[in-house]
Formats: structure tokens, sequence, C-alpha cells
């Protein structure tokens, strides 16, 4: 075969195998692992089944999500994409909220500088009761939230999942808006966290 041939024999396939490398890479889903200390002991259906709902939310914007339940806080990060979810005890509510002068209805709040966040079950349990609602339907819409602010620095919104007062009419939008999903994307894609403020979400009897 002439070198010419040879030279372009080798090109055509050094393209084909680019163009695959490429093409299994856009496959490939994007994955957010999220470690869970459930200090509440939430009864286990309740746990199974907001790992779905949380699972389905991440799903509709192209991320899987790792559920990593963990034994204590001193649970080491994967990597920077990794968070992490701690949901408090009735006691370590009642402290946090005493030491942070929080108000009654707080759902949780997090710090995405450190990639954490704190739900406060007890309050979750009672917003259920209130607005009717199942605790793993409002577990897993806090939890979505909060994420939603450690994973891409989202700011609130005025629809959607990250609104800071939740909205629980039937209905209503409750997922991430497609800017909301492009933003949390080119987050993981970096696999980096930018450094933001707290944030904190409640439901709609904690606002003056």
């Amino acid at each position: 075969m002439p070198p010419s041939n040879v030279c372009r024999l080798r090109l055509i396939t050094g393209i084909a195998i680019l163009l695959e490398s490429v093409a299994v890479g856009a496959a490939s889903p994007m994955t957010l692992v999220i470690h869970v200390i459930d200090y509440a002991q939430v009864e286990p259906f309740d746990l199974v089944r907001t790992q779905h709902d949380v699972a389905r939310m991440f799903g509709s914007i192209g991320v899987t999500t790792n559920w990593r339940q963990e034994r204590s806080s001193s649970a080491d990060l994967d990597n920077t994409g990794d968070v992490t979810v701690v949901i408090l005890s009735r006691s370590m509510s009642e402290r946090m909220f005493a030491v942070d002068h929080l108000a009654k209805g707080v759902l949780g709040r997090a710090v995405p500088s450190c990639r954490r966040a704190w739900l406060y079950f007890d309050e979750i349990e009672k917003g259920a009761v209130d607005h009717n609602v199942g605790v793993a339907t409002l577990l897993s819409r806090v939890i979505s939230h909060e994420v939603g602010h450690m994973v891409g620095n989202l700011p609130h919104a005025d629809r959607g999942t990250m609104r800071p007062v939740l909205d629980l009419a039937p209905g209503r939008f409750q997922g991430f808006t497609n800017a909301e999903g492009q933003q949390i994307r080119a987050t993981l894609s970096e696999r980096s966290v930018e450094r933001g403020r707290v944030s904190e979400l409640a439901t709609p009897h904690s606002v003056p």
C-alpha cells in the first residue's frame, strides 16, 4: 500500500476512534453521590421512597444519584462533586434551632462551601401532617432543594424545587427548571462546587 494511503487509513481510523470515545462520553450519565447520615431513624419505607423520589427528580435533568447511607458525619467525600445530607433527630434539631435562632417551620439549611446540609426531621414530620402529604414526599423535596444549593449553587427561585417556601398545592410544578438543570450538570461536569451562602427552606406557615 502506498505511504499516502497508509497515512490516510491511519487518519480515518484515528477519527473513528475519537468519535466513538466522544459518543461514549456523551452517553454516560452524570452521577451525583449523596451521602446520607440519618440520626432521626427515619422509617425504612419512608427512606427508600425518599431515595426513589430524589433519584427521579434528578433523573429528569439527566443526573443519576448514588445514595450512600453513612454511620457518622466523619464520612469522607469521594470528590468535590459529592454532598452530605444530615437528617437530625429531634434533640439535635432543638439544639440547632436554639443556637442558630431559627424560626419554626424551617425544614433544612445548606452550606454550599462545605457541601453539607442539615434537615430538621421533626419539622418535616409536622409539615407533612399540616399539609397532608407523605413524609417521604416532603423529605425528598427538601433534600432535592438543599442539594440544588450545594451542587449548582442555585439561588432561590419563584417556582419549582428551588422556591424558598415549599408550594405543596396539587398540580404545581415541583421540579428543576431547564436552566437549573443545566447549571447542575455544568457544575457536576467540572467536579467542583462554588462557595455560596447559607440557605434555608421553610414551610409556608413559617413565613411572617
